[in-house]
């Protein structure tokens, strides 16, 4: 009989598109990759546009005003505008910084200035009456000797008040903490200045209520409450009202002196507590102060863990709010 042998031989083809299905899937599955990565190079491109929009510009931006704020060119800062909260918050935050570091500039060229009129003035009228006396042009009468200590004394008082309020300020100023009746204490100081008032023509109003203690310096208080009704009284023109008012509730003190006086503009009111700051020409030494009153009360009301603030129109009056926290036995 016979054998039927089947051979059967197992290989590769010499080419892998020896078939037309061959040739369809490797062309599909390229085809698939090349659309996938030029979509993923369109999308890329698309996001980084997008991000560099939405991120990058604004950071170079906000980088660019920096630049300009330690350059001191604070004119330059501009808006950067962006509707990433974290980027738009920072802006603002540095923008305000830059407002902020102006307005100090400005402030501290301006001081530079008083100080050096505030020192000159004295110095001039010290200097002119001794080379009088020198030259013998005048006799050292005591009458104008008097006038040389007047000037001295202003001279010694405005280097203690700087000094005070450079002490204040570094926290190294000392104080007693007693407990104070402050209703007993203000009424004082009320009633010490009831001739001054009634000299000037002006009403003085009170409201205090009976046994308001806190705790504090009793020597600091009085010269918190007299430079404040002191600045009432002679921004006041004849005829005019102060009020003052001390209350209390379940957790603070509040003082209130109000006048119908001249007022402060609105430029000048956010500097009213900086050194030597003078607005208008009604507010200025021909009064009688140095522009350091009202920094050094609110150092005061500070250092008595306070806080103080002024509302005011012009030529319709102040109003001075002082609070403390209530001192409970």
């Amino acid at each position: 009989g016979y054998k039927q042998i089947v051979i059967m031989l197992a290989g590769s083809p010499k080419s892998i598109f020896s078939s037309t299905e061959d040739k369809r899937f490797f062309y599909t599955i390229n085809g698939i990759y090349l659309f996938a990565a030029l979509f993923s190079v369109f999308v890329g491109t698309l996001f980084k546009n997008r991000i560099s929009k939405t991120f990058l510009k604004p950071i170079y931006a906000i980088q660019k005003n920096t630049k300009y704020i330690e350059e001191g060119s604070y004119n330059k800062v501009s808006d950067v505008g962006t509707n990433t909260i974290e980027l738009n918050d920072l802006s603002l935050t540095i923008n305000n910084m830059a407002m902020k570091l102006e307005q100090q500039e400005n402030i501290r060229k301006r001081m530079t200035a008083d100080i050096s009129h505030e020192l000159r003035t004295p110095l001039a009228t010290l200097n002119s009456h001794i080379e009088a006396f020198l030259d013998g042009v005048w006799e050292p009468t005591p009458e104008r000797l008097v006038i040389i200590q007047n000037e001295i004394t202003r001279l010694t008082k405005l280097i203690k008040d700087l000094s005070d309020l450079s002490s204040l300020e570094n926290e190294g100023a000392s104080f007693e903490n007693k407990q104070i009746n402050l209703s007993v204490l203000f009424s004082n100081i009320i009633e010490s200045f009831e001739p001054l008032f009634h000299s000037e023509e002006i009403t003085l109003k009170k409201s205090i209520k009976d046994n308001i203690f806190v705790l504090g310096d009793a020597d600091r208080l009085n010269q918190i409450f007299i430079n404040i009704i002191s600045n009432a009284l002679k921004y006041t023109n004849k005829g005019g009202q102060v009020s003052v008012v001390m209350d209390e509730d379940k957790e603070h003190i509040q003082i209130k002196v109000m006048d119908n006086g001249i007022g402060i503009s609105k430029e000048d009111l956010p500097y009213v507590f900086e050194r030597f700051y003078r607005g208008d020409k009604s507010r200025s030494r021909e009064t009688g102060g140095k522009g350091i009153g009202l920094t050094i009360t609110k150092a005061l009301v500070e250092a008595h863990h306070g806080t103080i603030k002024i509302s005011s129109e012009q030529e319709l009056g102040t109003t001075v709010e002082i609070q403390f926290d209530r001192f409970n036995a």
